[in-house]
């Protein structure tokens, strides 16, 4: 082994990265303006549906676009999580991309830049811009203004959950994505159709799972944990962040058998198969 790999180089992550980029930059573009161009009609449609007054309109299109753009959010983020490994796919793109000069975590950390980071600055960066754009066309209050203001006037004991409300909108995006990451770790092909089943497939026996428990007991020492830590603002503030550390560390989990599953692939001999 050429002794200049045995370390990490973020020089040469950087230019697996520039590399798959200008390899992809036609599918990659398409797929920005797909986003864009998606964010941009819905916000454009809701604001002719409800009106171009900046009043009970404004709200009401206020309220419908945060609905939109959370579904947005959701479907979007899950994509691109699918999307991470799909270089890897089919037998001539894993040779490919294996045989580039580079160590497997580089390789690793080169598209989780270029679908993680990048792809969402592409996804938030669409829907900031295009209802933008939409509110500037028709003088309109924007959506994203009249939220901020309606965390600005919370009660004042309660605003020291605004925080805890962005990162726990950080969690919302992130931990399904990751999930959606790791299935594509798992299932480079194919990879989002089989992670979604996999995801019903585990909701369902949650749905089985928790009236079971609900009537054999099995819940009651949680529930009454709940009512106990969320009987006052400040006890539920320290519950709320202790649930926010376990998200932040399931992510990471998430990712370290992401990275470990990619490792792998990288040199099973069943994965060239």
């Amino acid at each position: 082994m050429n002794p200049n790999y045995d370390k990490f180089s973020l020089k040469r992550m950087w230019a697996v990265t520039t590399h798959y980029c200008v390899a992809n930059g036609r599918k990659l573009l398409v797929s920005s303006f797909v986003i864009f161009a998606m964010t941009f009609l819905i916000s454009l449609l809701i604001t002719k549906m409800t009106g171009n007054d900046d009043g009970l309109d404004s709200a009401a299109r206020a309220a419908m676009l945060g609905i939109m753009y959370l579904f947005i959010i959701g479907l979007g983020s899950t994509i691109i999580g699918s999307l991470t490994f799909s270089s890897y796919s089919s037998k001539p793109k894993r040779i490919s991309a294996m045989m580039l000069p580079a160590k497997k975590s580089e390789k690793f950390l080169s598209m989780l830049i270029v679908y993680i980071v990048f792809g969402n600055i592409v996804l938030f960066g669409s829907i900031f811009l295009s209802e933008w754009i939409t509110a500037s066309m028709y003088g309109l209050t924007s959506a994203f203004e009249q939220f901020r203001l309606s965390f600005w006037y919370t009660e004042p004991k309660l605003r020291q959950f605004v925080p805890l409300s962005f990162w726990g909108a950080v969690c919302y995006v992130l931990i399904p994505q990751a999930i959606y990451l790791l299935g594509s770790a798992l299932w480079p092909r194919l990879s989002f159709l089989k992670t979604a089943i996999a995801m019903s497939i585990f909701q369902l026996l949650l749905t089985i799972i928790m009236p079971i428990s609900t009537m054999s007991g099995w819940i009651n020492p949680f529930l009454e944990f709940m009512s106990e830590h969320f009987d006052s603002p400040e006890a539920a503030y320290n519950s709320i962040c202790f649930i926010l550390v376990c998200a932040y560390m399931l992510l990471a989990g998430i990712y370290v058998l992401a990275w470990l599953r990619f490792r792998n692939l990288a040199v099973a001999k069943r994965f060239l198969s």
